[in-house]
């Protein structure tokens, strides 16, 4: 049986509806109606060593991104702030 979004989607309905109450599920999930899963994550469904890797990968990069360490993303957010105001305040003064 080929795994497509409808498929993949009342895979998760049957899990879903095990585990919460009917009229959360009736609620909040019956009206779902899935409209589409992309091939790469289709292929990561299925395919657990392939996500395996792929979250290693973003453990390595979590410890070099600046994303991930907050006092540098917030001041490299604060400067990117500083230059949008000042380059604000120069345009506002060329408008007049």
């Amino acid at each position: 049986m080929s795994l497509n979004h409808i498929t993949l989607w009342n895979q998760c309905l049957n899990i879903i509806k095990d585990n919460v109450p009917e009229l959360s599920y009736s609620t909040w999930f019956t009206p779902i109606v899935p409209l589409k899963y992309e091939e790469k994550a289709l292929f990561l469904a299925t395919n657990p060593a392939e996500l395996a890797r792929i979250k290693q990968q973003l453990v390595r990069q979590k410890e070099t991104s600046d994303l991930f360490k907050p006092e540098h993303f917030a001041r490299d957010l604060e400067i990117q702030l500083q230059n949008v105001w000042q380059a604000y305040l120069l345009d506002a003064g060329t408008c007049t």
